[in-house]
């Protein structure tokens, strides 16, 4: 692990830390495992943000970011983890693991959780190719 690799997964961490003591000091009416889930769910969406705005910025402003782009793989895997988090606390806390109602028609959120689970399966894929045994067999 290179030094900019730690300074990335610091500062995510960092960014988790902000939100969650954000949502356990503001007594928004939700149990400790709300505010956990939403912490992670606002920062993996900001950490992937801005996985994805560090490549055309980097293409339009060479200068100025080209020497972070070295930052997204760190940036990029902690936000899927984030995003794994969240999927794990509201899948055992929120519905008590029943993915049956969880996928089915009678839940309200229902097209929300297949677009859920279909864009967590994407972020784990990406984060799997990434890993340098599958760098390699490029």
């Amino acid at each position: 692990m290179f030094r900019g690799e730690f300074r990335a997964y610091v500062n995510s961490f960092l960014v988790l830390a902000f939100f969650l003591t954000f949502n356990l000091l503001s007594k928004n009416g939700f149990g400790f495992w709300e505010n956990v889930a939403r912490s992670c769910l606002i920062a993996s969406t900001i950490l992937i943000s801005i996985v994805l705005l560090l490549g055309p910025l980097s293409r339009l402003f060479p200068k100025k970011f080209s020497h972070d782009l070295l930052y997204r793989k760190p940036l990029g895997l902690a936000g899927t983890l984030l995003a794994l988090v969240y999927f794990l606390i509201v899948v055992f806390n929120t519905y008590r693991l029943d993915l049956g109602f969880q996928f089915s028609a009678a839940n309200p959120d229902f097209f929300a959780w297949v677009f859920w689970a279909l864009a967590l399966i994407i972020l784990l894929v990406l984060s799997v190719m990434s890993l340098p045994y599958y760098i390699r067999r490029l």
